[in-house]
C-alpha cells in the first residue's frame, strides 16, 4: 500500500537543509511512474554542489532550480504504480533512474516521466543505482578515446575511478592518474594505472612528458571539476590530441586558449556527441551485466536517509577514501 506521506532531504536554500515530510508524489500525467527507492547515490559533484548553493535560483550556475527541491538523480527502486500510456515498464519492475525528473531520489519515493530504464529484478540495488554515473563516464570516454591511445585521467574519485576501469578495458596504451589524495593514487594503481601523480608535489606537465619519452598523451580526461586541474589539462595533451570535460566546475576559472590553440587540440564536454540519453544508459546496464567493469567496490559508505548531511560534510571535508556514499532504504 503507498503511503499519503514520506520522508525526503530537501534543499531550500543555501545552507537550509532538512528531513522533511512531505506528501508522496502524484503521477504528473498518463506517462508517469511512481518509483519505490531502495537505493540512492549520493553525487560527489553535482549533489554537493547543490548542497552548497551554487545552483539556486539565479545562483552563478544559471541553474534556475525551483525551491524546496528534493536532491537525488542516481537511484534504483521498484515500480509501484504507472501511468495508462506507460508500456515500458509494469509494476514490480526494477528501474535505474538516470539524470533528472520531477521528484529526486533522496526520498523513499520519486515520480518520474523519463530518465529511467528497466534493468533485471536479479540486479542488485546497488549495482542499478551505479547506472547513472557509469552511463555519464561511457558517454565522455565513448566521444574521446579510441583502443591504443594514451591517456591522462584528472582525478581518481567515482568518476575518474571508472574512467580508468574503461579505458582499461578498452585498451589503453598507457594510464597516467593525476590525484592528490594517496589512498586514491593507490587504488587508480591496482585497478590498471602505469603511473600517478601528486600534482601537489610534482610538476603534472613534467611528470607526463617524462612518462611519454616527451610526446605527451592522445587524450586528457578531466575528471575533478577543480579549477587547478583546469589549468593544467592543456599542457599534458599532444599536438592533435583530445580533451573530454566531466568535472564539474560551478565557478569561473582560467584555461590557457594559448595552449589548446598551439596543441590543435579537440576539447568536447560530456553530453556533446549523444547527450544523456537511454543509449548509454543501455550501455552502461550492458557493461555490468557481462561484467566489463567491475563496479562491486565503488561504494565505500552506506548511510540512512537521515545521515545524509553528515555525508556531504565528509565529501566537503574531502576524505580521500570516499568513491560513492549510499542511501540505504527500508
Amino acid at each position: 500500500m503507498i503511503p499519503e506521506k514520506m520522508k525526503a532531504f530537501q534543499f531550500v536554500g543555501k545552507n537550509q537543509v532538512g528531513i522533511f515530510d512531505v506528501p508522496v508524489p502524484e503521477l504528473k500525467n498518463e506517462n508517469s511512474i511512481l518509483i519505490k527507492n531502495d537505493a540512492a547515490i549520493i553525487c560527489n559533484m553535482t549533489d554537493t554542489h547543490i548542497y552548497e548553493g551554487a545552483h539556486e535560483p539565479n545562483g552563478p550556475s544559471g541553474w534556475d532550480m525551483p525551491l524546496p527541491c528534493t536532491q537525488g538523480h542516481e537511484s534504483s527502486g521498484i515500480v509501484v504504480k504507472k501511468g495508462s500510456a506507460v508500456t515500458n515498464v509494469d509494476v514490480g519492475d526494477r528501474v535505474a533512474l538516470c539524470g533528472w525528473f520531477e521528484s529526486g531520489s533522496f526520498a523513499e519515493y520519486t515520480m518520474a516521466s523519463g530518465g529511467y530504464i528497466k534493468v533485471s529484478n536479479s540486479m542488485p540495488a546497488e549495482q542499478a543505482a551505479l547506472v547513472e554515473m557509469l552511463s555519464c563516464v561511457y558517454l565522455i570516454v565513448d566521444q574521446v578515446f579510441t583502443i591504443g591511445e594514451s591517456v591522462v585521467l584528472m582525478g581518481a574519485g567515482a568518476a575518474g575511478s571508472l574512467g580508468l576501469k574503461l579505458v582499461k578495458a578498452g585498451g589503453a596504451t598507457k594510464i597516467i592518474v593525476v590525484e592528490p589524495h594517496e589512498g586514491k593514487r593507490e587504488y587508480a594503481k591496482a585497478n590498471g594505472a602505469h603511473y600517478v601523480i601528486d600534482p601537489n608535489s610534482e610538476d603534472v606537465a613534467a611528470k607526463v612528458s617524462e612518462y611519454t619519452n616527451g610526446k605527451m598523451v592522445d587524450v586528457v580526461m578531466e575528471f575533478s571539476g577543480y579549477a587547478e586541474s583546469l589549468a593544467v589539462m592543456n599542457s599534458c595533451v599532444r599536438r592533435g590530441g583530445k580533451i573530454g570535460l566531466f568535472g564539474v566546475c560551478p565557478h569561473p576559472t582560467t584555461v590557457n586558449m594559448y595552449d589548446l590553440h598551439m596543441n590543435w587540440a579537440t576539447i568536447v564536454t560530456a553530453g556533446y556527441k549523444r547527450g544523456y540519453t537511454e543509449y548509454v544508459q543501455e550501455k552502461a546496464v550492458e557493461m555490468i551485466e557481462a561484467g566489463v567493469v567491475n563496479i562491486d567496490d565503488m561504494v565505500t559508505h552506506r548511510i540512512k536517509l537521515e545521515q545524509i548531511e553528515e555525508a556531504f560534510h565528509m565529501i566537503q571535508k574531502g576524505e580521500e577514501n570516499i568513491r560513492k556514499i549510499l542511501i540505504e532504504f527500508e
